[in-house]
C-alpha cells in the first residue's frame, strides 16, 4: 500500500465514531501550527513539558536525512515560535548492518509523564542477515531536555550468520601452484556476509612457522577482505607444522578481533601429513572445549603427482575435522580442484534461512503504530481552518497547555497540527421535593376556584459543579421549563399561576451553590388516587458556544412524581387480607345417582364404589361449568387487587357475572392464549379494607381437547404487603376426576326373523347350508364428547350343547377401517352328520345354553359418528331338520360395556341389544286305514238317517204333487 492510501486509512480511522474526546473542545479559537506535507508533518504529535514550558513533538515519518528517506522527528512550541527538527533520522545502531532508507522514524511517538521522555520509533527498520532483511524496528529514547539519549530495538535478534571465522592455510613448499590455492580463498570469502553483526574473518599462513595474514576485525566487507586476500603469498617452508598451526589460531587469532558470543569456526586447508602430528590429540581436545568447529580440507595433488598412497594423511585429516565427517570433511585431488567445493563449503557453514528483502506494506504500518485514545466525539476540520488534510491522524491530549486548569488536545494532519483549547466543564444537578411529601385528598386545606381542594408546593433547585479546581467561583447560566406532566381530558392537578406549565425561566447559578424556585399547585377531587401526579423539567445552558460546557452524557431533564397517601396505617404500609372461596356445580357421582339416575340411596352407595377414586360426573346435556366464588378483605386496603384464573385445556372461559355488590368491580383485562389464563382487576384501584365481591365463573368444555379431569384454579393478589401467614386463602383450587355421561343410540336390525323348517325343505336351494342371515348392530354417538374405552360384545349360539350346529358364520365387518376386533370360540368343528338331539323342552337357545362365538370390539366414535357392526351366516337346516322341538327360539346378545378406567358411563345399566331368530317346524303324520273306513261308513251312515228324516217330512212327496199338473200325457220310448 502507497503513503496516499496509508493517508486515507489514517483519516477514515479519524472519522470512527468515538475517535476523539473533544465535546469540551473550542473549535472557534484552534492553534495551527504548519510544517512540510511531504515529510508527512503532523503524523503523530504528542504533548510534551520541559520544565514548566510546554512542547509539541511532531511525527515526520518521510522526512529526508542525506540521500535517505528515514524520517525525523520535530519540536514545536506551543503559544508561540518555529518548529526545529531533532536530526534523529542520523542515529544509528552499531554492530549491526543496518537499512535505514524508508523506516519510517516518527511513525509512532510515546511520551513518558514520569521523567518527561518521549520514544520516537521506525517501524520499518531493518537489519541484514545474510541474504535476508528482517524488519524489526528500532526506537530512539529522547530525553527531557530533546537530547539523544539511546537506542532500543526489543524485536533484534542475532543473526544466523554471526560467525568468527580463522582460515590456516598451509603454505609449505608441496603446495602447488599457490594461485589456486589464492583462487579458492577469494572464491570462499566472497559467500561470507561480512559486515556489523555478521561474519568476521581472519587469515593465518602455516609451514615451519606461523604467521598473522590479517586479523578478524581488520575489515568491515566482503570487498576489503577479498582485496586484502588477493596480495597473500606463499612463504613456504620444508615442514608441515599442522598441529602448530591449528593452535596458533585457536589461542591468538581467535583472541585478536573475536567477539563475545559469536560462533567460532575453522577452515584447515593442508596437502601432506604433518610433522608434528604428536600434538594433534592435545590441539583438537583443547579446540572441543573451546567450542571450535572444524573444517577440514586435504589437497591430494603431492600424493597424486608421486603415486603414493593417501590412506595415512586422509586419516589424519578426518581427526582434524569436527564430527560427523560427512559435514566437516574435504578432500580433492589437486589444488585446482579446491573450486569445485566452494558451494559445498559455504552451504554447510552457514544457514541460509530466513525471508526474502522484507517489505512490509504502509497498510501493516498503520495497523503497528499504535492508533489509541479516549473518544466519543467527532470534530468537522473545516470548522477549523481551511485546507486540513486528514485531521485527526494523530491525536494527544495529556497536558494542560495553556495554564486554565484543563487538559488541552493535540490533532495531527497532513503538514500540520492543531492544538484545540480545552473548555471547562460543569455539571447540573437538578432536585424537587414536595411539601407535603404526599397528596392528601382525605383533607381538604384551601379553596382554588371555589371548591375545596388540597394544595402543595414544589421546590425545583439547582446546583453547579466545576470538574476543574480552577473554576471553583465561576458562574453559569442556564435557561429551564417545569411541566406538571397531567396527560389526561380531566387533570388531577394544576398549577397556581393557572397553567399547567413554567416556562422559559432563567436563572444565574454560583458554583456550589443551590438555588431553588417555589411551584405551587392544588389538587381536586378525582377518582385516580393510586398513580402519582408527575413533574418533568428541562434545562441547559444560556449560552452553549461560550464559556462552560455541560459535562458529556450529562442529563439536562428531570422527572419526579409526588404520591397520594393510601389512607392505610401512620406507616403508609397497607396489610390486607384476601379471602377466596369457591365451588362448582358438578355433581359427584352419589349426587348424579339420587338426582339423575333416580335409585335409592342403599344403591347409590354402591354406584360410587364402582369408581377408582371420588368422580364428577359430567351428564349428556351438559356443555358449561359454572363456579360460584367470593372474595372479601378482612385486612386493610388492597391496591391493584387482581384475580388470576386459569383453567385446564379442556376448558375455555366464557363469563363472568358480578353479583349484588356494585361498589366493587371485576374486570378481566386480558387473557394469556395458549396458557388458559386471565387476569381481572378487582375494584381498581383498590380493594377496600372489609369488602367482599360475590360472582359466578362459567367455562365451557372444549370441542378439541378432551381430557378425564378438569381443572380451574383461582388466586388472588395485589401490590400491598399481606402477611404470608394469610395468604394460604388466597387461592380456591378446583379439580375433579371426571366421568362422562355417553349419549348413545344402540340399535340392531336383521334381514332373518323367522323361517319354518318343512320336511320337504331342501337343502339344495341354499347351497346345501340353509337360509342367510345379515345382522346389523349400529352406535350412534349423539353426544358432545368423543367415545373411548367402551367394547361391544357380541355373542352367537353357534351350536347345541350336544354338538348339533345351529348356524354358520360366513363373515363379520364394521364400516371403520380402524376398529380392533377380536373372535372367541368355535367355529367349524363340529359334526357334518347331526345326531338326534330333544330340544321339544327348550324354548331359547341363547349364550347360557348354547356353545357360542364371542366378539369383543374396541368402540371409538367422535360427535355424531356412528358404527355399525355386520355379521352374516346361515342358519345350518341340517340339522334344525334332523332336531326335535315345534318351535325353537335362536337369540344372539350384543351389549356395550364400560372399561374398567373408562372415562364413560351409560345412563342404561348393562346396554344389550338382541336379534332372535324364531324356527318352527311341520309335525309328520301316519293315519290307520281302519280310521279311514271307520270314518267312510259313518259318513253314509248319517247320510241314510238325514235322508229318513227327510222323508217323514213329506220333503219327496210335495215334490211329486208339483211335478204332475206338467207332466207329459205322452209316455216314454225306451229305446
Amino acid at each position: 500500500m502507497d503513503l496516499s492510501r496509508g493517508l486515507v486509512v489514517a483519516w477514515a480511522l479519524s472519522l470512527w465514531p468515538g475517535f476523539t474526546d473533544t465535546f469540551n473542545m473550542d473549535t472557534r479559537r484552534p492553534r495551527v501550527i504548519l510544517g512540510p506535507k511531504a515529510a508527512f508533518f503532523g503524523y503523530t504529535v504528542q504533548q510534551h513539558d520541559i520544565g514548566g514550558k510546554k512542547w509539541l513533538v511532531v511525527g515526520a515519518p518521510l522526512e529526508t536525512n542525506g540521500h535517505q528517506k528515514t524520517g525525523d522527528i520535530y519540536k514545536c512550541p506551543v503559544i508561540q515560535g518555529n518548529c526545529t527538527k531533532l536530526n534523529l533520522g542520523r542515529v544509528t545502531l552499531s554492530n549491526v548492518s543496518e537499512r535505514k532508507d524508508n523506516m519510517r522514524l516518527g511513525l509512532s511517538l510515546a511520551t513518558n509523564p514520569k521523567d518527561n521522555s518521549f520514544l520516537a520509533c521506525s517501524p520499518l527498520w531493518s537489519h541484514e542477515c545474510g541474504s535476508s532483511y528482517y524488519t524489526t524496528g528500532m526506537c530512539s529514547r529522547v530525553n527531557a531536555n530533546f537530547r539523544f539519549s539511546k537506542t532500543v530495538a526489543p524485536a533484534l535478534q542475532r543473526c544466523q550468520t554471526y560467525m568468527d571465522i580463522v582460515i590456516v592455510l598451509d603454505g609449505s613448499n608441496s603446495i602447488y601452484p599457490w594461485v589456486e590455492v589464492q583462487h579458492f580463498l577469494i572464491n570462499i570469502l566472497k559467500k561470507f556476509y561480512i559486515g556489523p553483526g555478521q561474519i568476521q574473518v581472519g587469515v593465518v599462513q602455516y609451514g615451519e612457522d606461523v604467521v598473522h595474514e590479517f586479523h578478524l576485525n581488520d575489515y568491515r566487507s566482503v570487498k576489503d577482505v577479498v582485496e586484502a586476500a588477493s596480495h597473500i603469498e606463499q612463504r613456504g617452508g620444508t615442514e608441515t607444522r599442522t598441529a602448530f598451526g591449528i593452535e596458533f589460531a585457536r589461542s591468538e587469532a581467535f583472541q585478536k578481533g573475536g567477539r563475545k558470543g559469536a560462533k567460532k569456526v575453522m577452515i584447515v586447508i593442508t596437502d601432506g601429513e604433518s610433522h608434528d602430528s604428536p600434538d594433534l590429540e592435545r590441539v583438537i581436545q583443547q579446540s572441543e572445549r573451546d567450542n571450535v568447529t572444524r573444517y577440514a580440507v586435504a589437497v591430494l595433488g603431492y600424493y597424486n603427482r608421486r603415486g603414493i598412497n593417501p590412506e595415512t594423511f586422509l586419516n589424519e585429516i578426518k581427526y582434524i575435522a569436527s564430527d560427523p565427517d560427512d559435514k566437516h570433511f574435504f578432500n580433492v585431488t589437486d589444488e585446482a580442484a579446491l573450486k569445485d567445493i566452494v558451494d559445498a563449503l559455504g552451504e554447510r557453514i552457514f544457514s541460509l534461512e530466513g525471508t526474502n528483502k522484507n517489505e512490509t506494506s504502509f497498510g501493516l504500518e498503520m495497523s503497528q503504530t499504535g492508533f489509541s485514545s479516549h473518544v466519543v466525539e467527532k470534530i468537522i476540520a473545516s470548522m477549523l481552518a481551511p485546507g486540513l488534510q486528514y485531521f485527526g491522524c494523530s491525536i494527544h491530549g495529556q497536558l494542560d497547555l495553556n495554564e486554565d486548569g484543563l487538559v488541552d488536545l493535540a490533532v495531527g494532519a497532513l503538514g500540520s497540527t492543531v492544538i484545540l483549547w480545552a473548555r471547562p466543564v460543569v455539571q447540573i444537578n437538578a432536585s424537587l421535593r414536595f411539601e407535603p411529601p404526599r397528596i392528601n385528598i382525605f383533607h381538604k386545606d384551601c379553596k382554588r376556584s371555589g371548591r375545596d381542594a388540597t394544595c402543595l408546593a414544589a421546590f425545583l433547585c439547582f446546583t453547579p459543579v466545576f470538574l476543574a479546581p480552577y473554576f471553583q467561583t465561576a458562574d453559569v447560566g442556564i435557561r429551564y421549563n417545569a411541566t406538571m406532566d397531567e396527560r389526561r381530558y380531566m387533570p388531577r392537578a394544576h398549577l397556581d399561576e393557572g397553567s399547567d406549565q413554567f416556562t422559559n425561566r432563567a436563572a444565574l447559578l454560583s458554583a456550589g451553590q443551590e438555588h431553588c424556585q417555589r411551584l405551587s399547585f392544588h389538587v381536586l377531587d378525582t377518582a385516580d388516587y393510586v398513580k402519582p401526579v408527575a413533574f418533568s423539567v428541562e434545562y441547559s445552558l444560556e449560552d452553549p458556544e461560550n464559556g462552560p460546557v455541560l459535562d458529556d452524557g450529562w442529563p439536562t431533564t428531570l422527572r419526579v412524581s409526588v404520591p397520594f397517601w393510601n389512607g392505610c396505617n401512620e406507616d403508609e404500609h397497607c396489610i390486607p387480607d384476601l379471602l377466596l372461596d369457591a365451588r362448582s356445580d358438578l355433581p359427584t357421582a352419589l349426587e348424579y345417582c339420587q338426582r339423575v339416575l333416580r335409585k335409592p340411596t342403599q344403591h347409590c352407595s354402591a354406584y360410587t364404589l364402582s369408581f377408582d377414586t371420588t368422580v364428577f360426573i359430567i351428564e349428556s346435556t351438559r356443555r358449561r361449568v359454572a363456579v360460584e366464588a367470593t372474595l372479601g378483605n378482612r385486612g386493610e386496603n388492597a391496591y391493584s387487587a387482581v384475580l388470576n384464573i386459569s383453567q385446564s385445556p379442556n376448558l375455555q372461559f366464557a363469563s363472568l357475572v358480578q353479583r349484588d355488590d356494585l361498589d366493587n368491580s371485576i374486570e378481566c383485562v386480558n387473557e394469556e392464549r395458549g396458557l388458559h389464563k386471565r387476569v381481572c382487576n378487582v375494584s381498581y384501584p383498590f380493594f377496600r379494607a372489609q369488602a367482599q365481591v360475590a360472582f359466578r365463573l362459567e367455562f365451557e368444555f372444549s370441542k378439541s381437547v378432551f381430557l378425564n379431569y378438569l381443572e380451574i384454579q383461582l388466586s388472588s393478589g395485589s401490590d400491598s404487603d399481606e402477611q404470608d401467614s394469610t395468604k394460604e386463602d388466597n387461592t380456591a383450587l378446583l379439580r375433579f376426576h371426571l366421568k362422562y355421561e355417553a349419549d348413545v343410540l344402540f340399535t340392531r336390525s336383521s334381514s332373518l326373523s323367522h323361517y319354518e323348517v318343512k320336511a320337504n325343505s331342501s337343502l339344495e336351494s341354499y347351497g346345501g347350508l340353509g337360509p342367510p342371515f345379515h345382522c346389523v348392530f349400529k352406535v350412534q354417538n349423539l353426544g358432545f364428547f368423543p367415545i373411548h374405552g367402551v367394547t361391544m360384545k357380541i355373542t352367537i349360539p353357534v351350536a347345541t350343547r350336544g354338538g348339533n350346529r345351529l348356524l354358520v358364520l360366513r363373515d363379520f365387518f364394521t364400516d371403520q377401517v380402524n376398529t380392533s376386533c377380536n373372535i372367541w370360540g368355535n367355529t367349524t368343528e363340529y359334526r357334518a352328520t347331526p345326531m338326534d338331539e330333544d330340544l321339544s323342552q327348550t324354548l331359547r337357545l341363547n349364550h347360557s345354553n348354547a356353545d357360542v362365538v364371542s366378539i369383543n370390539c374396541h368402540v371409538r366414535l367422535a360427535p355424531n359418528q356412528e358404527l355399525s357392526f355386520h355379521l352374516l351366516g346361515n342358519l345350518w337346516l341340517r340339522s334344525l331338520k334332523a332336531l326335535k322341538f315345534r318351535s325353537l327360539k335362536i337369540t344372539m346378545n350384543s351389549a356395550l360395556q364400560r372399561q374398567f378406567h373408562s372415562p364413560f358411563i351409560f345412563r342404561e345399566e348393562d346396554p344389550s341389544r338382541q336379534v332372535t331368530f324364531d324356527i318352527s317346524k311341520q309335525e309328520d303324520s301316519q293315519v290307520s286305514i281302519w280310521i279311514i273306513l271307520g270314518s267312510t261308513l259313518g259318513g253314509l251312515l248319517l247320510f241314510a238317517l238325514l235322508v229318513l228324516a227327510l222323508w217323514k217330512l213329506g220333503f219327496f212327496k210335495s215334490a211329486k204333487r208339483k211335478r204332475e199338473p206338467g207332466a207329459d200325457p205322452r209316455p216314454k220310448v225306451l229305446e
